[in-house]
């Protein structure tokens, strides 16, 4: 099993599950969402920044609130904003709606960029396309996890995934057989929806405002 350089399972992410109180996303003063309905890229994008950077991240084991460690809410709910309003969302709504051989396909060529990128001692935020509708507003079902190792045997391919929604959990992976198209499956830890297939999230650093605890 290859992990990325100083990436230390469960002490290089967020204790905190995942879950928020409501607290309205704006982008350039529009709302745009909630953080009651998820931040999962948000948080991976700023435990990718904190790593980034060298610096340790903020030891608390419940989710930042407008009362509580206000700061790091809005540093994760910009992250999210960032996560959100890139291609990555258009990759969403167009993964949305294409067949099991292009899930195929584009995977398998997602999991060679991502090999690279892991073995450069990268993290590499991923987009989990886990629902399948022309409606544009089921986005919000699909997720996003950071990869930071992976094991081959053979042609099975495991890569081994922070999950916001599982953060004690150091043992999540997505499983599947490498360059064979006729028996592509995803086997997951990351929840009981079905994950289609997945992409590279495309993730810019941002380190000037990192919040400390």
């Amino acid at each position: 099993m290859y992990i990325v350089d100083k990436f230390i399972p469960k002490d290089t992410w967020f204790h905190f599950q995942n879950k928020f109180n409501a607290s309205t996303i704006y982008w350039h003063f529009i709302p745009v969402g909630n953080a009651k309905y998820g931040l999962c890229g948000g948080m991976v994008y700023t435990v990718n920044d904190y790593f980034d950077a060298s610096y340790s991240i903020p030891a608390i084991s419940q989710a930042p609130t407008q009362e509580q460690f206000n700061d790091l809410l809005e540093y994760i709910k910009g992250r999210q904003v960032d996560a959100c309003f890139n291609w990555s969302a258009l990759k969403y709504l167009k993964y949305m709606m294409t067949s099991k051989e292009t899930d195929c396909k584009e995977s398998l060529e997602a999991w060679k960029g991502i090999k690279d990128s892991l073995d450069n001692d990268e993290l590499v935020p991923i987009g989990l396309v886990k629902v399948k509708s022309y409606n544009p507003a089921n986005i919000i079902y699909n997720h996003q996890v950071l990869a930071y190792g992976y094991d081959i045997q053979n042609h099975l391919i495991r890569i081994y995934v922070y999950d916001p929604n599982q953060p004690l959990k150091d043992d999540i992976k997505l499983s599947f057989i490498d360059n064979d198209c006729d028996r592509f499956y995803i086997e997951t830890d990351v929840s009981l929806r079905p994950v289609y297939m997945f992409f590279i999230s495309e993730y810019d650093a941002k380190i000037a405002t990192l919040y400390f605890i």
